[in-house]
């Protein structure tokens, strides 16, 4: 029935009925958290630019969104997803887009965001191109293509007439 202790620096917390480890860190205008969880083999780090924010609410979101919509070892991989993880410049006046797995494909979630499971997901058609899907699953008839160079490398994703290169 314990709730919390310490340990070498770190927080040894009971959270419901699961342990996390972690420490939290912070300086003006910037905080971070890490949060271990080692029944799952999983660790979440939280970076923020901001003061006073509720952090703890995006690393709830992001273990939620793990448990709900990982890709589960058994699951036949339909196409290499690999290649088109990472991130791409969304436009100087908006932050970034990081694809992301979800699934058994790929989302694209928009950064900076207040709500970490606002995505958007992914379907594969053919070749490197992709349905954007709405929030029931359908397609919205918008396609994004990803591209690449001669090596074969991905360097950019398209959204209609909109270019993100990717960054990272």
């Amino acid at each position: 029935d314990w709730k919390t202790s310490w340990g070498l620096g770190f927080r040894v917390n009971n959270s419901n009925g699961k342990t996390v480890v972690g420490h939290n860190g912070s300086c003006p205008g910037f905080l971070t958290s890490l949060s271990i969880y080692p029944d799952d083999t999983l660790a979440i780090v939280v970076m923020v630019n901001s003061q006073g924010a509720a952090f703890q609410k995006y690393t709830d979101a992001i273990y939620n969104a793990y448990h709900k919509y990982r890709v589960s070892a058994k699951s036949p991989a339909l196409i290499d997803i690999e290649k088109y993880l990472g991130s791409y410049d969304a436009y100087a006046w908006s932050g970034e887009s990081v694809v992301i797995k979800w699934k058994e494909g790929i989302a694209i979630m928009a950064l900076p965001s207040s709500d970490p499971m606002s995505v958007t997901v992914l379907k594969y058609i053919e070749g490197d191109t992709f349905s954007v899907l709405r929030p029931d699953g359908k397609p919205t008839g918008m396609k994004m293509v990803f591209q690449k160079d001669v090596s074969g490398k991905i360097i950019s994703m398209t959204n209609g007439s909109m270019v993100q290169k990717k960054i990272l």
